[in-house]
């Protein structure tokens, strides 16, 4: 949603500042509800005229370090109440980017989960953390094990050892069989690509 969802927004002349408080709103709860307008995240937005150019900033932000203090590039401030279009002080917290999405809905929902979507059981031996919230340590080493198959050469669950014939379909008999160091190889592909690579040498010679 985006848009002023109070009406028209507040025309008010006067120093930033005074623009700034003349669009806030307590309510009950203690949040202080901004009166201009909401970016399409619902957050309040700030117009500040410098050195001629107009600057839209997050009303959010914007009042806390008018108020509070400078933040750093890396902080973001993160929303106590839940509410984004509070821009009281006393409601934000400045955290980090990764430390405000895991506090987000999605991280809060997260925490509160007792198994991963596979059904393991978030037990402190079988959960790790990461970035963005809780991992699975049980699907984590599925998900490597599964990786180290692919790079040895396995196609799905049958190991290469275990195949029948290579992959242009020449049939692994004892006789089309190379054994080396990475495993077996076709005989006849051997062949083939011997006698491209002799053409191709021929053919530049």
């Amino acid at each position: 949603m985006h848009g002023n969802v109070w009406g028209m927004a507040r025309r008010v002349n006067g120093t930033p500042e005074e623009r700034w408080h003349a669009k806030v709103q307590p309510d009950a709860g203690g949040c202080w509800l901004w009166q201009g307008s909401l970016d399409r995240q619902g957050y309040g937005q700030f117009d500040v005229i410098t050195d001629g150019v107009h600057k839209n900033h997050r009303a959010h932000r914007w009042g806390y370090q008018l108020l509070v203090r400078e933040l750093r590039d890396d902080e973001t401030l993160d929303h106590l109440c839940r509410n984004r279009a509070c821009v009281n002080p006393e409601h934000l917290d400045p955290v980090s980017h990764a430390e405000n999405v895991a506090r987000g809905h999605g991280g809060w929902h997260n925490s509160l989960k007792t198994h991963c979507a596979k059904g393991h059981e978030f037990t402190p031996e079988n959960t790790a953390e990461s970035r963005g919230g809780r991992v699975c340590i049980t699907c984590r080493n599925d998900a490597s094990r599964e990786a180290q198959r692919k790079r040895r050469g396995y196609q799905g669950q049958v190991p290469n050892g275990q195949k029948t014939h290579c992959s242009n379909g020449h049939e692994f008999t004892p006789e089309n069989t190379i054994i080396r160091g990475t495993g077996r190889q076709c005989r006849e592909c051997g062949r083939i690509a011997t006698r491209e690579y002799m053409r191709k040498r021929r053919a530049g010679a």
